[in-house]
Formats: structure tokens, sequence, C-alpha cells
């Protein structure tokens, strides 16, 4: 009689197990589900940071294209201009300084705020052309101590040339590796004005002794140089202190170049001018067009050579523009495409994001970290 009951004891011990063992299961599943779920929300929660990191510092790309959509208005306004000119551009006088109050501005979508600017870089000294009897006469101009000056004038031009040769008054890699701070000559053209810290002179002469920052001499010598222009100056848009430096060296007086103009600029040179050094047109300017979204800005500085062709006027050209009707529009054939030639030359374009709320035109240097 005790047979079935211990048979029945055994089914429910067996039972019993297995109801343990699938409550172990159920426990070690809901458990992986616990853990699972943290570490999709930790990634989820990362992922929402990384979007909104990236938000903060890089642009819509809706920024990006009225940007570039600007600078292409700003550059058909410089055309238009210079047409009227015999397809020169001489200084912001001729109405290219704003770009944004020209009449024939392009009505494009409007953003928080929009700043356009136009820099000649042309109207400043080539660094990297300029000789010894030119950096003397421009630090002279600045009124730098005489006793200074061939120290400045033979480190720079060592850290500019190719060779090892040292200057009288100079420093070559030898020199700067046995400093304080270990460095060699660059022993070619400056890539950004921060590199003048690194020049014998240049530190105590140019930047502030206690906190290291550019001092006011400085800031004149890179409003008066350019990094990227290598050619004739734009006597037109040439700061006071480009202009007393050419008169220093050619012997002309800056005060009587523009006396009897019809104009506020010069078309053509005076004979007096040396013209292998001075200019009276644009060769090289830098657009910046700025862009705000909120407390945000998204900026792009471009390079251009002014390139203008008359026969590419709207009077000259027989190319499909706008007579052609609505129904009538066509892309245009290859040769069409290929007679067209474009009005400036981009030597480069940069793109920066600026926190600032006053965002400033990029120096003589994109690069230029100071």
């Amino acid at each position: 009689m005790q047979q079935p009951s211990d048979s029945r004891d055994r089914q429910i011990r067996h039972a019993m197990k297995k109801q343990t063992r699938r409550g172990s299961v159920l426990i070690a599943v809901l458990a992986i589900l616990f853990l699972l779920s943290l570490v999709i929300v930790r990634f989820l929660d990362d992922t929402v940071e990384r979007l909104e990191y990236n938000a903060l510092f890089r642009p819509a790309e809706s920024d990006r294209l009225l940007a570039y959509s600007y600078l292409e208005a700003t550059l058909a306004v410089l055309q238009e201009i210079a047409l009227l000119d015999e397809g020169r551009l001489h200084a912001p006088a001729q109405g290219w300084k704003n770009p944004l109050n020209h009449p024939g501005f392009p009505s494009l979508p409007r953003s928080n705020d929009v700043r356009i600017t136009v820099v000649d870089e042309s109207g400043l000294l080539p660094l990297h052309r300029l000789d010894a009897d030119m950096l003397n006469a421009l630090f002279e101009e600045m009124e730098i101590p005489p006793s200074r000056i061939p120290e400045l004038t033979d480190s720079l031009l060592d850290w500019i040339d190719e060779d090892s040769e040292r200057r009288l008054s100079g420093a070559e890699s030898p020199d700067y590796l046995s400093g304080r701070n270990p460095h060699r000559a660059a022993d070619g053209p400056l890539q950004s004005f921060a590199e003048l810290r690194l020049i014998n002179g240049f530190r105590e002469q140019f930047f502030d002794p206690d906190s290291g920052q550019p001092n006011d001499l400085y800031r004149q010598l890179v409003s008066a140089v350019s990094l990227q222009h290598m050619g004739r100056v734009n006597l037109n848009a040439a700061p006071d202190l480009v202009l007393r430096v050419l008169a220093r060296m050619e012997g002309w007086d800056p005060q009587l170049l523009w006396d009897g103009l019809d104009q506020s600029y010069l078309i053509h040179l005076p004979g007096t001018i040396n013209q292998a050094l001075a200019a009276s047109e644009s060769s090289l300017l830098r657009i910046t067009v700025a862009i705000q979204q909120g407390e945000q800005w998204f900026q792009i500085s471009a390079l251009v050579v002014p390139a203008i062709d008359l026969s590419q006027s709207a009077a000259a050209s027989s190319l499909p523009g706008r007579a052609i009707a609505e129904d009538q529009r066509r892309s245009g054939t290859v040769e069409e495409h290929n007679a067209i030639r474009y009005p400036f030359r981009v030597f480069s374009v940069t793109e920066a994001n600026a926190i600032d709320s006053n965002p400033t035109v990029s120096a003589l240097s994109q690069r230029d970290s100071l």
C-alpha cells in the first residue's frame, strides 16, 4: 500500500524540480533582458549626447548651402561692377565693399544674421617676397628701435629661405636647437603668423612678455603683410603703413597719389611709380561669409583671383541665359560649357565654426590660431 504513495511523492518532487528549473531559467532570462535594457539605454544616451554635440559644432547642411550661395552671389556682384569698369576691380569705392547693399544682390533666404566682407589682400605687402631693404623699411616705419631691426630682418629671412647659411644677425636650426625650446627653422614660407613666436627677436618684440599675447606691433605687422599674396601691391587698397614703406623705397609722396583725380581711386599708376612693385587693381580678394543660427555661427572664407573676361558680359555673350523662355530652357551643349570662362579663380576655401557672437573675418592666414 505504500508503493503508490512513494510513486506519487516522487512525481510531486519531480514536478517541483521542473518548476524550480523553469523558474531559474525565467529569472536568468529576465536578468539578461534587464542587462540588455541597461546597455541599450546607455547606448541611446551616448548617441543623443553625440548628436547634441555635433549639432552644436557642425553647421546644418542648409547653412552650408546658404553660405555658398551668398559667396556665389557676392562673386556675381563683383563681376557686374568690374564689367562697368573695363573688367577691373580697383577699390571698394567702386561699390563692392558691402555686397549685401548692392542693388542687384539676389534676394536669397535670410537666416538670423548674415555678414559678408570683401578684403583686398593684394593691398598688402607680400611677406615672402620682401628683401632685406623692404623689411628694414617696414620695421623702421613701425618705429621699432634701430638696434633691434637687423636681428628681426635677418632672422626672418633665415627662417624663410631654404638654405642653412646664417646671416650676420640671423639664426638657423643649430641656433634654435640649442635654445630652451629646441626646434628647427622652417626653411620655407610661414604657414601661420603664429610661427613668429618661434623666430629670434620676434617673441620679445611682438608679444607681451607676461601673457604671451600679441601686442600692438604684432597687430600692425599682420595688418600690413600677407602670407598668400605674392604679386604687386594695389595702392588703392594699401593701408597707410604699406604706402609709407613703398614711398620710402621709391622716393614718392603718398599724399600726392590721388591729387587731381576725378574719382577716389587710381585707374592707372603715375609714371613715377615703380610698376614692378605696385599696381592699381586688385589681384587677390578674401571673401568671408558668416551666417548666424541662434547663438552659433558658420563661416566660410575664400581667396579668389579676379579673371574677368569682358566677352562674358550679358551684352556680349551668345550663351543661353534669361532671354530663353521657360519652356525652352536647356543645360547647354558641351561646346557651350567649354566656352564659359568663370570670372574668378578660386585659390582656396575654408570653413569654420565661430562661437563668438561677433565673429571676425579670418586674418591673413587661415591657420593662424593666435
